[in-house]
């Protein structure tokens, strides 16, 4: 073949491409390449075909071979096409770029560039291309799909929804964007609109898993429980793997108290989390195992699948700002809650010679007392609230703030991905979540030797921060009442001992109910008190009680009240009987404020040993068992002994002031010391290690 030839067959070739008789064109082109092999049409053209007939390593090495001669932008964008599809994403953002250098700057190309850059978690970078994309095309419901998905992970939510929304108006089937925008309703707390959005993705396609498991949590967050459950085996009917569906549909099933079947998902949920499964949420598992090892197992799965979207951003000290160490304390939670009830005193106690507090609410603002009480405990309180995971790290960063505490973890609303994203130089896990977070973004624990005895430190993925007491603050200004009120006013019969429990109803198992009934066998006349959560779980207990042989009467049910009207009303019981394997944790710090023993079983992790810890700081370590045999032994035995029982409700009303637990100065200082430490170590470049606190 002539060099005066090859034009013409090239003509020749696209012309039969053009006409997709792709045989053709392909025995042509590759008669041409014979002779001419750095002809870069041909090398492309071929590639095109071979490619689509799935050679696409094939594919690859013409347009290589293409891109070494003078070819046009596009092979450039044909070439970052066929890595994107093979998942070699950073060749793919090299041939893209060269593209758009060159000139092509098509749709198509910024589309796909912006495809490539969030495959590698480059959120930023993937935006600005789809907002290119924007520019040449404002029709493309794939296109703002997209967009909602980064600004979701980059948990801009008013933004993400925008985009979903636009989704829809563009294409109203687009079932995706319906459960996407879902997603974020739930999130905003708009229920009544998240479960429209999600009932329309299922009107689409009434299978779909991720549409009935978010319907099941919705639910379970309305308190629909029944509805919640039925979702939920629906979804376990069309997708049984389903990542953390089972613990789901375990858990709403112990909020009502339905042990159907118990032993079995115990079992189930067991052997998944020892084959490395996402079975569970690791808050779900701590009423079901006392076992910190498979509790680490759970954590470390959250923890990856929650930052899978998310690269961590470690954190370099600094000594730009001040010399005041900068704690920033981060929760859901300042207002109506229990953690805030328990700390609100410490961030007014610190010693703001040494320390700058700040408050960063990712939570709703309450508006209730305590909110503003909080607001005002602070040297600077930051509502962060509608702000995404990654602008809430970057404003503790601007802030220079040395040690960021999350006080949520993995409880509801918690925000983990903004330590993930780096808050700080030392990040902390203290007081909301009762366990390890199982992720490297976090440094330390604050437990005591209680909680986390020598020979545990192995299931905790941070290093422990020991305090020498209780790790439990709590706040001196709550309401105390100095006399019990009368079983009337409690709503209590008259006569007969008082057992109680106000835990939650999902930490009552039915192991613990047998404790209980064989307690109640054992005093003749005596009642159990327990919260009412929801009609469903007190229905259940009632018929539980009766399979045990006792009568549903003898179990008194007391609805949610305000906090000072709990602690009013809780004084009137006798004994405090807590559950494991997840205790009592600040209703355990309630009932011993005024004065209302409790008997605990010291168990083996965490959640299982926070009573231990409280009852052995209120100087009642007698009240602390090792085993179920004792646990019934020693409530009948103070059910017949009111003068012992009378002696540590005693011990507790006038000892209070003097306790580790009560002393929120003390409690203040020894945490401060440990911050000191933390800072100390990360101001020297050293690793995090475990550290205690040495009183002054």
């Amino acid at each position: 073949m002539s060099k005066n030839q090859l034009p013409e067959l090239l003509k020749l070739a696209e012309q039969y491409f053009r006409q997709q008789n792709y045989a053709l064109a392909k025995a042509l082109l590759q008669r041409i390449l014979q002779e001419h092999s750095d002809n870069a049409r041909a090398n492309e053209l071929l590639a095109y075909i071979i490619g689509n007939d799935g050679d696409l390593q094939g594919a690859i090495l013409l347009l290589e071979k293409a891109t070494s001669s003078n070819c046009s932008p596009a092979v450039h964008y044909e070439l970052g096409g066929i890595y994107l599809s093979i998942d070699e994403d950073e060749k793919a953002i090299s041939s893209f770029e060269k593209a758009a250098s060159l000139g092509f700057r098509t749709f198509e190309l910024y589309f796909k560039y912006g495809q490539s850059l969030a495959k590698l978690g480059l959120f930023h970078q993937a935006i600005e291309q789809f907002t290119h994309a924007k520019q040449k095309n404002g029709s493309s419901p794939e296109l703002f799909f997209n967009l909602a998905k980064l600004h979701e992970y980059l948990g801009d939510y008013s933004k993400a929804l925008q985009e979903y929304e636009r989704v829809i108006s563009l294409e109203p089937a687009y079932a995706l964007a319906w459960i996407g925008g879902g997603r974020i309703l739930k999130h905003q707390g708009d229920f009544a609109a998240a479960l429209n959005a999600f009932d329309k993705a299922l009107a689409l396609n009434a299978t779909d898993p991720e549409a009935l498991y978010l319907k099941g949590n919705l639910l379970r967050s309305m308190k629909r429980y029944a509805e919640a459950i039925e979702v939920f085996a629906n979804c376990l009917s069309v997708a049984a793997d389903l990542p953390f569906l089972f613990g789901a549909y375990v858990n709403t099933k112990l909020l009502i108290c339905d042990w159907s079947d118990y032993d079995e998902s115990l079992e189930k949920i067991r052997q998944q989390l020892l084959e490395f499964r996402e079975v569970i949420s690791p808050f779900s598992l701590l009423a079901l195992v006392d076992d910190p090892g498979l509790q680490l197992l759970a954590a470390t799965a959250w923890a990856k699948h929650e930052t899978k979207n998310s690269p961590l951003f470690p954190v370099n000290a600094t000594t730009s700002h001040p010399r005041k160490i900068r704690i920033g304390y981060f929760s859901a939670d300042f207002g109506f809650h229990p953690v805030a009830f328990l700390i609100a005193e410490i961030f007014q106690l610190h010693n703001r010679e040494q320390f700058e507090i700040f408050g960063f609410s990712t939570g709703p603002n309450t508006g209730d007392p305590m909110r503003k009480r909080l607001e005002k405990a602070f040297d600077q309180f930051i509502d962060v609230e509608n702000l995404s995971d990654s602008k809430i790290a970057e404003r503790a960063r601007e802030l220079e703030i040395d040690i960021a505490i999350d006080l949520t973890g993995f409880t509801q609303d918690g925000r983990t991905n903004i330590f993930a994203l780096g808050a700080a130089p030392v990040q902390v896990n203290f007081l909301g979540y009762p366990g390890t977070l199982g992720a490297p973004y976090m440094d330390y624990i604050i437990a005591d030797p209680i909680l986390i005895p020598d020979g545990s430190q192995q299931f905790y993925a941070e290093k422990i921060a020991y305090l020498p007491d209780s790790y439990q603050p709590n706040d001196r200004q709550r309401p105390r009442s100095v006399s019990r009120i009368s079983r009337a006013e409690a709503g209590l019969p008259e006569d007969g001992f008082v057992f109680c429990c106000f835990n939650n109803n999902f930490k009552i198992t039915p192991g613990q109910f047998d404790l209980w009934a064989a307690i109640l066998q054992q005093v003749e006349g005596s009642y159990l008190w327990l919260l009412e959560d929801n009609p469903l779980a007190s229905n259940n207990l009632r018929h539980e009680i009766q399979k045990r042989g006792i009568h549903p009467d003898r179990l008194v049910f007391a609805p949610r009240v305000s906090p000072e009207d709990h602690l009013t009303r809780i004084s009137a019981a006798d004994l405090f009987l807590d559950t494991a394997p997840y205790n009592a944790h600040t209703t355990t710090s309630d009932a011993l404020w005024v004065g209302l023993p409790v008997l605990s079983v010291m168990g083996k992790s965490f959640a299982s040993r926070v009573a231990a810890s409280l009852i052995f700081a209120a100087g009642l370590p007698e009240l602390v068992v090792e085993t179920n045999e004792a646990y019934v032994l020693l409530a009948v035995e103070l059910a017949r002994a009111p003068d012992k029982l009378e002696g540590f409700r005693s011990r507790l009303l006038t000892s209070y002031r003097r306790v580790p637990l009560f002393d929120s100065v003390k409690f203040t200082k020894n945490l401060e010391n440990l911050y000191t430490q933390m800072y100390a170590k990360s101001q020297s470049s050293l690793p995090p290690s475990e550290i205690t606190a040495f009183e002054e």
